[in-house]
């Protein structure tokens, strides 16, 4: 059940894409617009859960020490996370960003291994491979040829091509710091979950932790405000987003809670393109992308989830 759990919280996560498409699309709504949309309405929504839990459920064993480590990983994943994330965007671009942040897999699995003493079965490790290579090859599909920001010297002086190279390099480093970030703050909601058994207080914590970091940020870096006129509709769409991002948020926890391994629960989770595909295919009639290469890339992934689940 708790893998199940994983996969509906994928289905969120890609919602939340796709929503966050729809609502930008008229170019009316800037991303730090969008951004704090996102959080504020995801926050409120896990605030109301939180409140029935408190009036209507079981009492629950609140500590300090859990309480710490939900802090550590809302600063880690959804705000230092989130922050590495936009300045990889801004540097490499949406698509390859999208792509490298597959390696916030591999480096949960390594930290699930030695700080969680994670034990994967041979079905389970082949099933994750499996699906992150569907994931990769899903996300090669897309298109590669976005410009490049600050490219470097042209080439033709001497260190040109060298330094041209460097910053590549350089720029690069964001979205590995960003998949590092996100990896510990599944690790701390992990410990966090092992001292308060209280997914939706975990995912509160993170998503208010962010809405605050960024704000704080934002202010701290003299963001000027623009004076737009929001339409209703982008609003709307965005702050449905940032509902669809908590419950996957939450779920995940659950899954979590439910006994699945950091490790698997992360491989599962990051189907989230998939469904950010298939919504995009429903509502939105973007068939140019459904081709041979991608029906392989979703039978590939598919199999990657059964074994996984079966397992």
């Amino acid at each position: 059940m708790a893998y199940i759990l994983a996969i509906i919280s994928a289905a969120g996560y890609g919602l939340n894409n796709f929503l966050l498409q729809v609502g930008m699309r008229s170019g009316r709504t800037s991303n730090k617009y969008a951004h704090m949309i996102n959080l504020i309405s995801g926050t409120i929504f896990l605030g109301v859960i939180e409140l029935f839990n408190l009036l209507f459920s079981e009492s629950i064993d609140y500590n300090w020490k859990g309480f710490l480590f939900f802090f550590a990983a809302g600063l880690t994943g959804p705000f230092l996370g989130r922050i590495f994330n936009i300045l990889s965007i801004r540097k490499i671009g949406g698509t390859r960003t999208s792509i490298l942040r597959m390696s916030e897999t591999l480096i949960t699995i390594f930290l699930s291994l030695i700080m969680l003493r994670e034990k994967l079965s041979f079905l389970s490790t082949l099933g994750a491979i499996i699906l992150i290579s569907g994931i990769l090859l899903l996300m090669s599909e897309r298109d590669l040829s976005e410009p490049e920001v600050n490219p470097g010297m042209e080439e033709g002086r001497d260190g040109g091509r060298r330094l041209k190279s460097k910053k590549r390099i350089y720029r690069y480093i964001f979205v590995f710091l960003a998949s590092t970030f996100f990896s510990f703050g599944k690790i701390f909601n992990r410990y966090g979950l092992d001292n308060i058994s209280s997914p939706v207080l975990g995912a509160l914590c993170g998503t208010l932790i962010a809405l605050l970091g960024n704000s704080l940020w934002k202010n701290g870096k003299g963001v000027n405000k623009p004076k737009i006129k929001l339409p209703f509709k982008d609003i709307a769409f965005i702050a449905a987003s940032g509902l669809s991002n908590s419950l996957g948020l939450f779920l995940l926890l659950v899954a979590m809670n439910r006994g699945g391994l950091v490790s698997l629960v992360t491989v599962l989770k990051n189907t989230s393109s998939l469904f950010t595909l298939l919504f995009s295919v429903i509502f939105l009639k973007k068939i140019e992308k459904i081709n041979l290469k991608v029906i392989a890339s979703v039978v590939i992934v598919l199999t990657g989830v059964i074994i996984i689940v079966l397992n």
